[in-house]
């Protein structure tokens, strides 16, 4: 657990060790009244969720009818 100053003008800098793990340049910072939540964000969020909703293939059963030659 790391503590944090915040500026004057409302900033905060998350520690190295975090920045690098996470290795991105912007976060997510969620308001649960109490307490604030920080989520890393992808830098390239339209790259990072490309076949997360994609669906999955469906297995068809063969046919039975036979073809007519």
């Amino acid at each position: 657990m790391a503590t944090m100053k915040i500026t004057a003008s409302g900033q905060i800098s998350l520690p190295a060790d975090v920045r690098q793990r996470w290795e991105v340049k912007r976060v997510r910072l969620i308001d649960r009244g109490d307490h604030v939540e920080v989520h890393p964000l992808p830098d390239r969020v339209v790259a990072s969720t490309v076949g997360a909703f994609a669906s999955k293939p469906k297995h068809h059963a063969k046919s039975r009818r036979k073809r007519k030659s």
